[in-house]
């Protein structure tokens, strides 16, 4: 009820089964803390993987697909299982038909199309 409310007043945005403040304009990159319960890739937003494989990406200059798939697993707390990593390398898909992300001799870099 107070969900609904929110959604309907304008102060929270609803997609799926993701809630956030509508005064919010990207969705934040929460990274794993240790002691802290994990997430399961299912309750992490598509735009916060995005935001952690750019951020993988970013670090790292240029990165393998294989890599960044494991290292953006690993911000999350999370082990590159076969559901994850295909989560994860659609997300990287995405990234690259966006112009996020550019591939540069078999290695993913950030493009200069922004």
């Amino acid at each position: 009820m107070a969900i609904t409310y929110g959604v309907r007043n304008g102060n929270i945005r609803l997609d799926g089964l993701f809630l956030w403040s509508s005064k919010m304009t990207e969705i934040p990159l929460r990274l794993h803390r240790e002691g802290e319960p994990e997430r399961r890739i299912e309750e992490i937003h598509p735009q916060e993987i995005d935001a952690g494989v750019t951020e993988c990406v970013k670090n790292s200059m240029s990165i393998g697909l294989e890599d960044v798939v494991v290292e953006t697993a690993k911000l999350f707390g999370l082990r590159a299982t076969k559901k994850v990593s295909e989560n994860i390398e659609r997300r990287i898909t995405y990234l690259l038909q966006v112009k996020k992300l550019d591939v540069k001799v078999d290695n993913i870099i950030m493009s200069n199309h922004l």
